[in-house]
């Protein structure tokens, strides 16, 4: 994707956020509903993605998306250097506002099933183990990003040497987390439908209720 692309998707995409965050702020109002804990954490997953969405732009603004022009600009080892650890700067930033979010919104989904199916008890239950596994999580992988390095973060954009001598090879974290955030994506998604199948109504209702949640799939 070239910088051009990027900058208009990011837009697009960060707009499309606000004004859902926004609705859905406007309508508790409008309703005259208290402001839950579903609300704030979805509120703060909106204040991260524009962190991540600032430092998304600013990357494609110095080129960070664009290889060809990138290639042109290097010319010697001393700009070699350069770009490395301002694009590693760029992607450690990245992930971390990347983690913190996902797990924000995560967090924020299972707050709503909570207000939702508040008089089933076992829900309760089920649903605050959840939380706590999730904001488990994101805090492990927030610390496994940030000191990936030990405790000397800077390492990670500094000379290859620096590198190789103290940080861990984030390959099997990486992978880790992608796996991960699928897995829990899905237990997110489909912790309502057992309770929405013992529900007192038709076949039919409880399909269609299945399938509003299953458009969180997409």
């Amino acid at each position: 994707m070239d910088a051009t692309s990027v900058k208009i998707t990011t837009s697009i995409l960060s707009m499309v956020a606000t004004f859902a965050v926004g609705g859905r702020f406007w309508a508790r109002k409008i309703k005259k509903q208290h402001y839950g804990l579903d609300d704030w954490t979805v509120l703060a997953s909106l204040v991260v993605m524009w962190a991540l969405a600032a430092v998304i732009l600013a990357g494609a603004m110095i080129g960070l998306y664009d290889s060809h022009a990138l290639r042109q600009a290097i010319n010697s080892r001393r700009q070699v250097e350069s770009s490395r650890s301002r694009r590693s700067i760029y992607n450690f930033v990245k992930c971390i506002l990347l983690i913190a979010g996902i797990g924000l919104v995560n967090l924020s989904v299972v707050f709503l099933y909570r207000r939702i199916f508040d008089v089933v008890w076992t829900f309760k239950i089920y649903s605050f183990s959840f939380i706590v596994l999730l904001a488990g999580w994101t805090i492990a992988f927030l610390f496994a990003n940030i000191f990936q390095c030990s405790v000397h973060i800077s390492a990670l954009w500094g000379s290859a040497e620096g590198i190789f001598h103290y940080c861990e090879a984030s390959g099997p974290a990486s992978y880790g987390f992608v796996v991960s955030n699928i897995i829990t994506n899905i237990l997110v998604l489909v912790s309502p439908v057992p309770i929405i199948w013992h529900m007192e109504v038709s076949t039919g209702r409880k399909l269609g209720i299945t399938g509003i949640f299953g458009l969180g799939l997409l």
